[in-house]
């Protein structure tokens, strides 16, 4: 992997996080999109989602359509894009238990990342999710021994997403704001041209698709040289430390402690089923929502309303089951 390429990997990881974070995806009053009917302080619809995710996906899809793939990466000889074209049980299944677990837990992927910042359990949630589904799925293939080195991968990596648990909050205490944000249109549209301009940046200087989930799963991937997950690990780094300075310019971004009215306990098992739907899907907001709907992947065009329709359903049975 040439340097040019890592930097690549940092700004991207560093634009996405900035797009998620200014945009408001890491604070759960982003849900309010997917309960309008909610009485309450939250009884406005809140309709930034719905711009940052356009903002992110038009520019995307223009890029793409217009340009991308006519042309050829930057620092690759081709693109590296998989040709999967199946819809299956699978997909539509885990997608819905995807868009479950977001209603449960209060965020996707991406955002739970930026929020490690403020200690926010639900990344440790959704990283020992990943790394239990992909110890048991390498068990079940290989049936040999190799489990063992994934549960010592496990611990060691699980470390690190604790610690900031644990260490967050001390370092970024809660400012009082608890509340439901309302985002200005600018700052909605704003986030989703970072989250845009992250994807085509990968597309066009890399060749690849970015999706938080798969860069993950590859860091995961035991199998995977060390040296070969050094993309992943520059991203991460750059996601967290774009976290970082968002927490630092404008911490109304983010939730703070009480986080939202679930329990720590429903958190944990929302943050769960994120990683089972998303492994199961193979893919999450960022890899089927943007770089997939841009590029009309069929499976991303099933994935991606599937999910949604599973915030919007479970959400406000949540809301009102557990007092949320």
């Amino acid at each position: 992997m040439k340097s040019r390429q890592l930097m690549i990997w940092l700004l991207a990881g560093f634009l996405m996080s900035l797009g998620m974070s200014f945009g408001g995806m890491a604070h759960v009053s982003s849900l309010n999109f997917f309960d309008p009917f909610r009485t309450g302080e939250t009884q406005i619809f809140d309709f930034s989602m719905l711009i940052l995710f356009c903002a992110a996906l038009i520019p995307t899809f223009l890029y793409w359509q217009l340009y991308g793939k006519r042309s050829k990466p930057w620092f690759e000889s081709s693109w590296s894009f998989t040709d999967n074209k199946i819809v299956d049980r699978k997909l539509v299944l885990g997608s819905a238990i995807f868009g479950a677990g977001w209603a449960l837990g209060g965020f996707c992927p991406g955002p739970s990342v930026s929020g490690l910042v403020t200690g926010h359990p639900n990344f440790v949630a959704f990283s020992y999710g990943m790394y239990a589904y992909f110890v048991f799925s390498h068990i079940m293939n290989t049936r040999n021994s190799g489990g063992d080195r994934y549960w010592l991968l496990t611990l060691m990596l699980g470390a690190v997403p604790v610690a900031f648990y644990f260490v967050g909050p001390m370092i970024f205490p809660s400012d009082g704001v608890t509340s439901p944000l309302t985002w200005a249109i600018s700052i909605s549209l704003l986030g989703g041209l970072g989250i845009a301009l992250a994807t085509i940046t990968t597309f066009q200087f890399n060749g690849r698709a970015l999706g938080v989930c798969g860069l993950w799963k590859n860091i995961l991937d035991i199998d995977i040289s060390s040296k070969s997950r050094l993309p992943q690990l520059f991203f991460f780094i750059a996601f967290m430390a774009g976290g970082v300075v968002v927490q630092l310019v404008a911490p109304e971004s983010f939730s703070h402690p009480p986080y939202q009215d679930r329990s720590l306990v429903w958190i944990f098992v929302g943050g769960i089923l994120v990683a089972l739907g998303t492994n199961w899907a193979n893919g999450c907001t960022s890899g089927h929502g943007i770089a997939g709907m841009a590029r009309l992947r069929v499976r991303s065009i099933v994935a991606v309303p599937t999910f949604m329709a599973g915030v919007f359903v479970f959400l406000p049975i949540f809301n009102v089951v557990l007092g949320g």
